[in-house]
């Protein structure tokens, strides 16, 4: 084939690819507006509502029990319509959540049917997700890349839970889940602006091995760090402030003051410092769980959230980019399904942890404990790359 040729098809792929890259920015960062504004208050909403901790635990364990065989589901259908067809359908499900949430105190049998649609959601979300940036992604910039979709991601959460926090208290809870299913629909537009170029990975079940490999076990510990700080920290802030402002000025402070550490972590990544960045982000991330039982105040609240973004903008960033690069030495489709699948056991596990805690301890020490336990586990995170599954 002649040289122009080949050129001109390498920087037409080169193209499409940064124009997919910018797609994903910009659809990622509405994504992260509504969550930040409606799901960030979704564990609040339901204790308004008359969830005690247990039935919250359950309500969560229930979709993440859910959401593992959906996870086969949501690569049969990246097999047939692609991965950015199948993250609007997650953006859509997204939407069914906030709206039963929503109708939720009136109709209280609708919680199983809620709790499928965010099963469904997470499913062809997190397997469509890491698809696409990990196949679009620039090999010689892919640390840089990751920060950058972390920064958007990040000064739109920021945004979401000042604006959340202002209309929950003074509008209510449940204006924040609808405002977050009208952003959804504005998150999907930018992902029909190219096509889905797509390649069919045929597979069996039987073809899904799971292992107890260490790169699972760092996945594990990463869902019980998730979940310790993205559902139930929001709990505790409430116990003690009781006060939704505030919990949002706290989580949109701790955010801003990370995001240009974020793009220097991504460009230290692209120089091959992944490891040392992992090690000090497991270290922050776990001193920010440790500090969590100890808030009984704004300013000390405040500190643990700044040192779980901390502990994130060093440790995220380079978390995924390594999972990326494992993914890379083999078979992405199955290795990204796997991971995937492990990640919502661990999920289910944390909230089975949960619940055992809230049945046999008051809902102040349940929610203390399981602080503690997500410290102890974020030295597993180190072992994300070491492939054995």
């Amino acid at each position: 084939m002649p040289q122009f040729i080949n050129h001109h098809i390498f920087h037409g792929h080169k193209k499409l690819q940064y124009t997919e890259m910018n797609e994903l920015y910009i659809s990622l960062s509405l994504r992260a507006l509504a969550l930040g504004v409606g799901g960030l208050f979704v564990p609040l909403f339901l204790y308004d509502i008359g969830y005690s901790l247990v039935m919250i635990a359950v309500f969560y364990l229930v979709s993440m029990t859910m959401r593992v065989p959906i996870e086969i589901v949501a690569a049969k259908t990246i097999n047939r319509i692609g991965a950015k067809h199948t993250l609007t359908i997650s953006y859509s499900s997204l939407f069914m959540y906030f709206v039963t949430l929503y109708l939720l105190p009136y109709f209280p049998w609708l919680w199983p049917i809620t709790a499928f649609f965010l099963a469904v959601e997470m499913a062809l979300f997190w397997v469509s997700y890491h698809l696409q940036v990990s196949s679009v992604r620039s090999k010689d910039k892919a640390s840089s890349q990751v920060g950058m979709t972390m920064i958007l991601r990040r000064i739109f959460m920021a945004l979401g839970p000042l604006i959340g926090g202002v209309v929950a208290t003074t509008y209510g809870l449940e204006y924040t889940l609808l405002l977050a299913a009208a952003l959804l629909t504005a998150a999907s537009y930018p992902l029909f602006k190219t096509p889905d170029m797509h390649k069919s990975t045929p597979f069996k079940v039987r073809d899904i091995k799971l292992t107890l490999g260490k790169d699972s076990v760092a996945h594990l510990a990463w869902q019980l760090s998730g979940i310790a700080a993205t559902f139930l920290w929001p709990l505790w802030m409430f116990f003690v402030l009781g006060d939704y402002t505030q919990i949002g000025l706290i989580i949109a402070l701790s955010i801003v003051f990370g995001i240009g550490l974020t793009l220097w972590v991504g460009r230290l990544g692209d120089k091959g410092h992944n490891d040392g960045l992992l090690k000090i982000g497991s270290g922050i991330k776990a001193t920010s769980h440790v500090l969590r039982p100890l808030s009984m105040s704004f300013p000390i609240a405040f500190i643990a959230n700044l040192f779980n973004d901390l502990g994130d903008n060093f440790a995220q960033g380079p978390f995924i980019e390594k999972f990326y690069e494992a993914a890379d030495e083999g078979e992405r489709f199955m290795y990204v399904l796997r991971m995937n699948i492990m990640s919502a056991i661990g999920k289910a596990l944390a909230w089975v942890l949960l619940l055992v805690l809230a049945l046999m301890l008051t809902q102040t020490a349940a929610l203390q404990s399981l602080f503690i336990l997500a410290a102890l586990s974020m030295p597993a995170i180190v072992w994300v790359s070491a492939r054995t599954s």
